[in-house]
């Protein structure tokens, strides 16, 4: 799961708006990472750290995020 995530941030970490969000939010490191990894891409997918994809992604799988939607009442998220 955590590759195909990373494939999706993959993009951001080039885009000047995100990198300004990812550095106030305290994620320098990563941002410094991703730079020191070019040009080679699957390196830049790693850089990203999971602390920072767990602070940016609800992750878990259909039975998990369909009993929590269930059990608060709320529409179930949508997955792919």
């Amino acid at each position: 799961m955590l590759d195909g995530v990373r494939n999706e941030l993959h993009r951001y970490f080039g885009l000047p708006f995100y990198r300004t969000m990812f550095e106030a939010a305290g994620y320098g490191k990563d941002l410094a990472a991703y730079d020191a990894a070019a040009p080679d891409r699957d390196a830049q997918k790693l850089a990203i750290s999971e602390e920072f994809i767990d602070s940016l992604c609800a992750l878990a799988t259909w039975p998990t995020c369909n009993a929590a939607s269930r059990a608060t009442g709320q529409p179930a998220p949508h997955t792919q």
